[in-house]
């Protein structure tokens, strides 16, 4: 059975919050679909074009990304179907980022950089025990 994949989001790292927020509110037009945190742990928003396209950001935050990575850089995000089998598939020449595990926004996913250094994120929503 192959893995199905659909692209959802680009996620962008930044370090002037409120000057993100206008930019794209204002001069972009996106709308504000979702926002968190506080600036003692750190802000971040899910932002909607007219079209649907979605760009996530955030401020630098504890995180499972290793030290000395590219957290901040823009990575663009993947839903797929099943992605523990994704992540076995990969081969060991991939780079890594961040290893296949579990985040606290509900989602188990793991980060490659393609040879270009293009950040790729892959992910599937966790399932709720009852």
């Amino acid at each position: 059975m192959t893995t199905l994949m659909k692209f959802d989001h680009i996620f962008c790292g930044t370090s002037h919050f409120e000057r993100s927020m206008e930019f794209y509110k204002n001069a972009l037009g996106f709308q504000v679909a979702s926002q968190w945190g506080d600036e003692s742990m750190g802000r971040g928003a899910i932002l909607r074009g007219a079209n649907g396209f979605q760009i996530n950001f955030a401020e630098a935050h504890g995180s499972t990304w290793p030290e000395g990575s590219k957290a901040n850089a823009p990575t663009l995000h993947f839903r797929v179907s099943d992605v523990d089998k994704l992540y076995s598939s990969i081969g060991p020449n991939s780079k890594v980022v961040v290893n296949l595990g579990d985040a606290h926004w509900g989602v188990r996913w793991f980060v490659v950089e393609d040879p270009s250094g293009v950040l790729l994120a892959f992910f599937s929503e966790l399932k709720v025990k009852l």
